[in-house]
């Protein structure tokens, strides 16, 4: 008698590649990166919608500090097992004074790194893209980020890129300089994988792929990105770098105090320099 239905070994072939597709997309580390204020309440749904780690941007492409970043990094370690902060710098006025800006406002919310949770964060991702916003000269464009890289690691920090080919190529004009650093790559193809990714920049490798844009999730704004391997590999690719995990986190209640202070410290900073700038208003007028 003909046989209707798959044969055993078929069938054994396909579930083991099932089962192996199964592993490979456990075996994997998810997380989200933002650019507006995320609350507790947000992470603990990303963190139950599969996400392990957030990337918050803590200075913006205007020059200045992210006001919202701060208050985000508390917020995003009561959920998330590693939390990253990436820099939009503004080209080209001087990357040191841009990078003491950030690490100055970052600290006075007593936010370091290395530090301990709450309070820190594990790299620094250099936001490289819009060439309209870069000059027209990709040799300026280069001293520029190099001079941000020196400025940041000369402080301590680890410095790792975000870009594409399309965005790095034209603001830099393919350069390599920065190949030795964590690159963390864009490709909106909703494939998280790095199946895709072509050597360019003096990459030949990722470590992060950015593989959706802005979308809506738990009534936030974010981007999905992918690591392969999981926790421990993602853990792996931080030693490698020289990023030593932070100390146990405080306990919960220890956690919430520290970000209310925090919310307070930024409300009464922000009222001061609002009182600040109506005085010398006044003086001009007088």
């Amino acid at each position: 008698n003909r046989r209707t239905g798959p044969q055993p070994h078929t069938m054994r072939s396909a579930s083991v590649v099932l089962l192996l597709s199964l592993v490979a997309y456990t075996l994997a580390t998810s997380g989200v990166d933002v650019s507006s204020a995320v609350y507790e309440n947000v992470w603990s749904c990303l963190k139950t919608n599969g996400f392990h780690y957030g990337i918050i941007r803590a200075f913006q492409s205007t020059g200045h500090p992210d006001t919202t970043g701060v208050h985000t990094i508390y917020n995003a370690w009561s959920a998330m097992d590693d939390v990253d902060i990436y820099m939009f710098p503004r080209c080209c006025s001087s990357p040191a004074s841009q990078v003491d800006d950030m690490l100055n406002y970052l600290a006075q919310y007593n936010i370091h790194s290395p530090g301990t949770k709450p309070g820190t964060y594990g790299m620094v991702w250099l936001d490289i893209e819009a060439p309209s916003l870069w000059s027209g000269d990709k040799n300026e464009n280069v001293n520029f980020i190099s001079g941000l890289i020196s400025a940041l690691q000369a402080k301590g920090q680890h410095v790792g890129v975000y870009t594409s080919a399309s965005q790095w190529d034209p603001i830099t004009g393919g350069w390599g300089g920065a190949g030795n650093l964590p690159l963390w790559y864009a490709h909106y193809d909703g494939n998280p994988s790095f199946s895709d990714f072509r050597a360019f920049g003096g990459w030949s490798h990722p470590n992060i792929k950015q593989y959706q844009g802005t979308t809506g999730l738990c009534s936030a704004g974010i981007d999905k990105n992918w690591y392969p391997d999981g926790e421990e590999s993602f853990l792996e690719f931080r030693r490698k770098f020289n990023i030593s995990s932070p100390v146990d986190a405080l306990p919960q209640r220890a956690q919430l105090t520290f970000n209310a202070t925090a919310h307070r410290a930024h409300e009464k900073h922000e009222r001061s320099e609002a009182l600040r700038r109506f005085r010398e208003g006044q003086k001009k007028k007088l």
